[in-house]
């Protein structure tokens, strides 16, 4: 792992009755998903290096983003 490279990973969840999630559920289309203020904090100087969406059991999903950015 580079020593130069500050790594955070954001994790949020869906709930199975959000709007959110019924974005991601329409077959056929690309769902654009709104992190509002969950994603602020990343969007000057860090960068998207990873991105999972996992569907639970019970409907919900889970979104995890690995932001990186040089680090000092």
């Amino acid at each position: 792992m580079p020593r130069n490279v500050e790594r955070r990973v954001l994790i949020v969840r869906v709930e199975a009755d959000s709007p959110m999630m019924e974005a991601i559920a329409t077959p056929g289309g690309g769902a654009v998903i709104d992190l509002g203020e969950d994603i602020a904090a990343y969007q000057d100087d860090w960068r998207t290096a990873s991105h999972t969406f996992t569907l639970a059991p019970d409907g919900s999903g889970w979104i995890s983003i690995l932001f990186e950015r040089p680090h000092e």
